[in-house]
């Protein structure tokens, strides 16, 4: 079990909302996730005698004093994401919840984001836009608690640029705040970034070769299916650029969002198979 950060210790605690199997998750020495309790959520959030539906969704709740976020008022609905956070993230600096925010958004498709956090005497810290976009909490389990660890890890230590670009690019297209559209492009960008390090001609083709034998190798993908939705994904994508509209979206949108968190998950851990000469031989391999 992860032990509270001794008084001498610097943390910012991030309320969230997860579905987790265990009371507490330990992600690094410094990093640790626990269930929320009526002292936390009356210090961070200001209100006691929370309910939630049936969903985990905030139903009611009393003020239990001065609003600590400044948030309370006419637009509560905005914040009923974080007001139904069950548990709270420490950790010791901005730039850590930045790279968990991260590591939550690989793992899974959810509406787990870390938003605003609270580090005494009473500053804050916000990760702003919040990453809501998602329908349902993020489910972890012992195996997807160490997935995530291992994730976090890998971000914590990396000094690569372009991760960080692409990092910055795929948090802000898994908030609420772009539209679809806008979303699909953004996207689309980072498959680009991946994919056609070095820039060259038949990008639509290439793209799509590119994208179906990376999938087939590193994750037992079809080949002709991976294919058939890299070359939908670069249309769709070309005519969002040229047209700011494709009928198309509503389908392919899912699947760019998938692809681009599996892709992103091995560029991590494996930057190197990015490299132009090593997309080339792979697509030359067979």
């Amino acid at each position: 079990m992860a032990s509270q950060p001794s008084s001498t210790e610097r943390f910012i605690e991030f309320p969230l909302r997860l579905i987790a199997e265990v009371s507490e998750l330990r992600l690094a020495d410094d990093i640790h996730i626990r269930p929320i309790d009526a002292a936390a959520r009356a210090r961070i959030l200001g209100i006691k005698d929370v309910v939630l539906d049936e969903n985990g969704r905030l139903k009611s709740y009393v003020s239990s004093g001065p609003d600590p976020l400044g948030l309370f008022g006419p637009e509560l609905d905005q914040y009923d994401q974080l007001y139904s956070s069950n548990y709270v993230a420490s950790v010791p600096t901005h730039e850590d919840a930045v790279h968990l925010n991260f590591a939550l958004k690989l793992l899974a498709p959810s509406c787990s984001s870390l938003f605003i956090g609270h580090e005494e005497p009473g500053t804050k810290h916000f990760l702003s836009p919040p990453c809501y976009y998602g329908k349902t909490p993020l489910a972890l389990g012992k195996p997807a608690v160490k997935t995530l660890s291992h994730l976090l890890t890998l971000k914590r230590r990396s000094k690569n640029p372009k991760l960080e670009l692409m990092a910055e690019m795929f948090l802000y297209a898994m908030s609420d705040a772009p539209r679809k559209e806008s979303r699909f492009v953004e996207l689309s960008i980072i498959l680009e970034m991946l994919l056609l390090p070095v820039s060259s001609t038949e990008l639509s083709y290439r793209f799509a070769l590119r994208m179906a034998k990376f999938l087939a190798q590193h994750w037992a993908a079809d080949p002709i299916e991976a294919f058939e939705v890299g070359q939908q994904i670069y249309k769709t994508r070309s005519r969002l650029v040229h047209t700011g509209r494709d009928d198309a979206l509503e389908v392919i949108g899912p699947k760019i969002e998938e692809t681009v968190r599996v892709l992103l998950t091995k560029y991590l851990a494996n930057p190197e198979l990015f490299e132009d000469d090593a997309l080339d031989d792979l697509c030359i391999a067979g």
